[in-house]
């Protein structure tokens, strides 16, 4: 078969993200190329857990396991270079490109861990690329290390229902929930699983080769989910795992709300920070009102390193007192935890809402609505 460069560039460029945790003759580590079922060529790499698969113009006779220098020696090459390759019968196969020649090691077709659809009723629905790609931004900035003991900490959880489609990143400890906006197909049941971090990425990598309003295929199952774009599959397994109630994590109840500027209170908290401990990242921010009738966000903290205040300006139509109207909120936070939360959020127009032992920030627009836990809430 007969190959263009720059389309085996492309397509591997996508799915190679599969490879990074297969070392040496690993079956993991290879590339198989098969026939499509629609004549053209398939290009696939895969780590156990998750699958990238390209389809693409060219032809083979048989599927084959190729060794991962394909790759490198692929992107070495100029647009417009052919590319031959002819699989042998003493496990190599012989690339031809121009004048040059080369012999790679394979691999049968049969050891390369596929995974294949699982046949079940499955949730469908599509989001535009663009909001996908802010979405998954949002939602792994709620992640920590995975803890074993914990499976959801090393993963989003992806959720589909009548109402919208919703990922939530949780470290166990702060929680980022993001609903976006997305096509459900009527009478779709609700489903949810926890997309491993390797199949996060690959989702993010698809999304990230689409234009803004190209819209992302999504099939949601009970143990796995498909996300298509065009030629391109990524097919992840989920992780076996119940995930915490992060809709009773988010409720807040008579909350003391404000409406601030985010990149106001993130240049706050970075000066901030910069007297924070490693071993004690907390900080204290509280909401006060002057004897003058200001109101003012203040950001403080006191270590061995030194002591720092920062106020912001609040305008007063912004603020909703509690119930029983008492003028000040406050809390302690891991600075890190809020600053990575406000980092990803798409809109500079947030809301806190300060309530007993959690503080809620919220996207102000409906467009991309993140709520952000910068609290402990021990999940």
């Amino acid at each position: 078969m007969t190959i263009l460069s720059e389309n085996m560039q492309s397509a591997l460029a996508l799915a190679r993200g599969n490879r990074g945790r297969a070392k040496g003759d690993d079956a993991r580590s290879h590339i198989l190329l098969r026939p499509s079922d629609t004549g053209l060529l398939s290009v696939l790499c895969a780590d156990g857990t998750t699958q990238t698969e390209v389809v693409f113009q060219g032809s083979i006779d048989q599927p084959v396991a190729v060794a991962p220098q394909l790759f490198e020696l692929v992107q070495t090459l100029k647009a417009g270079v052919n590319i031959k390759l002819t699989p042998t019968d003493s496990a190599t196969c012989k690339v031809q490109t121009g004048k040059s020649r080369f012999t790679l090691p394979t691999r049968p077709a049969a050891d390369f861990p596929l995974l294949e659809s699982e046949g079940t009723e499955t949730a469908k629905f599509s989001i535009k690329a663009h909001s996908l790609a802010k979405a998954l931004e949002s939602a792994s900035r709620g992640m920590g290390k995975p803890v074993p003991a914990k499976p959801f900490t090393g993963g989003v959880l992806l959720k589909c229902t009548d109402k919208g489609v919703y990922l939530v990143g949780t470290s166990g400890f702060t929680l980022v929930n993001v609903g976006v906006g997305a096509q459900v197909q009527p009478g779709t049941k609700t489903q949810s699983g926890v997309i491993p971090e390797m199949g996060i990425s690959q989702i993010q990598r698809l999304a990230s080769t689409a234009a803004a309003d190209q819209r992302i295929e999504f099939e949601l199952g009970d143990r796995q989910v498909t996300a298509k774009l065009g030629g391109a599959t990524v097919r992840s397994r989920l992780i076996s795992c119940k995930f915490p109630d992060y809709e009773q994590v988010t409720a807040v109840q008579d909350p003391f709300s404000l409406e601030l500027s985010r990149s106001s209170l993130l240049e706050v908290l970075k000066r901030v920070g910069l007297f924070v401990q490693e071993s004690s990242p907390f900080v204290s921010i509280k909401v006060e009102k002057a004897e003058t009738g200001e109101w003012k966000l203040v950001c403080s903290v006191k270590t061995p390193q030194g002591e720092c205040v920062e106020s912001i300006d609040l305008v007063p139509g912004k603020i909703k007192l509690r119930s029983d109207g008492l003028p000040s909120a406050e809390a302690h936070l891991n600075i890190t935890y809020l600053a990575s939360i406000l980092d990803a959020m798409p809109d500079d127009s947030v809301i806190a809402d300060f309530s007993k032992n959690t503080l809620r920030v919220r996207g102000a627009s409906q467009t991309l609505n993140v709520v952000g836990i910068a609290a402990y809430y021990r999940a």
